[in-house]
């Protein structure tokens, strides 16, 4: 004779997650600015970064060199942020492709922090676009 077990109890469901649906709507800039006669300072906060110091303040900050400017800061995806910036060091890009995603590369000597490579990812492999060293500076721990 077979025995029943006796029966489990349902599982719990999982906590509650942060859910959001958002979605993004690509629009070109000729749309923008031409078809819609928007300037960019207007659409977005950019004009007043530029102009309260923020933008400066990053370039400080991240000890980009002298020929880098800070051009846009920019919620890219949900909690990832861009900071597009524009140097005669990085590669001509046209208007239909992404900007490519670089990186800097900093070292710790003590208390300061020196910006040593700025890199991007090129057929495959880690290129360096540095050519010129940025300031190094104090940190505070």
């Amino acid at each position: 004779m077979l025995t029943e077990l006796p029966s489990q109890s349902p599982t719990p469901p999982p906590p509650p997650q942060d859910v959001h649906h958002i979605g993004v709507i690509a629009i070109s800039d000729t749309i923008i600015f031409h078809t819609l006669g928007i300037s960019f300072d207007l659409i977005d906060t950019q004009g007043h970064l530029r102009d309260t110091g923020v933008f400066a303040r990053i370039k400080e900050t991240l000890l980009l060199p002298e020929s880098y400017t800070v051009l846009v800061l920019v919620m890219r995806t949900w909690r990832i942020w861009w900071i597009g910036v524009e140097s005669p060091d990085l590669p001509p890009v046209p208007d239909s492709e992404e900007p490519p995603e670089i990186t800097p590369k900093y070292v710790r000597e003590g208390d300061m922090v020196r910006l040593t490579q700025i890199v991007m990812q090129r057929d495959g492999r880690e290129v360096n676009v540095l050519r010129e060293m940025g300031a190094a500076r104090e940190v505070n721990l």
